[in-house]
């Protein structure tokens, strides 16, 4: 919200409290996880986007991709490093 409203704003400070609550979200299913360990995970499970034409110019500038919390939850079997 901004000033009792609603707006569209992009950068990597919108994009925080959508990661801390993927974090918190997968804490939830997998208490044992180190804050470390789900720091990986979410950074392993990511979307990769640099394939998309339009971030072509981004390259390495976006980070490790899309949030993608489904397959973090669905996938931890899949990152050994995670362990």
């Amino acid at each position: 919200t901004v000033n009792s409203g609603h707006a569209n704003l992009t950068g990597s400070s919108f994009a925080s409290p959508f990661v801390a609550g993927a974090a918190g979200i997968i804490r939830s299913f997998y208490p044992t996880l180190t804050a470390p360990q789900v720091k990986a995970l979410i950074r392993a499970s990511a979307d990769d986007v640099y394939q998309l034409p339009e971030n072509t110019p981004y390259l390495e500038k976006l980070g490790k991709g899309r949030l993608n919390l489904v397959r973090a939850i669905n996938e931890l079997n899949e990152w050994p490093a995670i362990r």
